[in-house]
């Protein structure tokens, strides 16, 4: 599987991750790998939903950023705030 890393460059938020996104779903690409520190999880969500690629078709992994988790409580807090900021099923 080829999975597409959405960090790390001038690209990596905005309108431009959100384009470049769509279009590897498009493509046939079904892998995204996103974290709390990119700060992208809404354009990653978008694009995920504007594909029109069934979303069971779709895997999306996301980190927490480091710091952010002192105990389960705070990990539960932060996968909660990752869940809504890409909001899809």
């Amino acid at each position: 599987a080829i999975g597409y890393g959405t960090c790390c460059r001038s690209s990596a938020r905005g309108e431009a991750i959100y384009k470049s996104t769509k279009l590897f779903l498009q493509m046939g690409g079904r892998l995204i790998d996103t974290a709390m520190a990119y700060r992208n999880h809404a354009e990653i969500g978008r694009a995920v939903r504007d594909s029109f690629v069934p979303r069971n078709e779709i895997w999306i992994t996301s980190k927490i950023a480091p710091g952010k988790v002192k105990n389960y409580d705070d990990c539960l807090s932060a996968t909660d705030k990752i869940l809504k900021e890409i909001d899809v099923e």
